[in-house]
């Protein structure tokens, strides 16, 4: 979902936008789709449309004034990655070890 009438660029996964606390989920039906961060991004720098992509990847085209970035507002806070697994009683050692290294990093 994209506010204003500027073309979006796409990648395929579902997305949130909010503004003013109110969340809203949809889809994205750019004309151009694309998964990867850098296609992102230097799609964004040749005026394609708009990239939603982390801002601690574009920080050297904002201060050089390659790319703008679009109102606070709809610019939702990275509350971190989560983790699901199935809810067993017994894991593999593995897959403990990996749990227990990034509840702990």
């Amino acid at each position: 979902m994209v506010v204003a009438r500027e073309r979006s660029l796409g990648y395929l996964s579902r997305r949130s936008v909010t503004r003013c606390a109110i969340w809203k989920r949809g889809r994205v039906d750019g004309q151009l789709i694309l998964n990867s961060l850098p296609q992102r991004i230097d799609a964004a720098e040749n005026g394609l449309g708009l990239a939603y992509v982390p801002e601690d990847s574009i920080f050297d085209a904002l201060a050089e004034g390659r790319l703008v970035r679009v109102p606070e507002a709809w610019c939702p806070a990275f509350t971190g990655y989560h983790l699901f697994y199935p809810s067993r009683r017994q894991h593999t050692t593995a897959f403990a070890f990996l749990i227990a290294a990034l509840r702990h990093s």
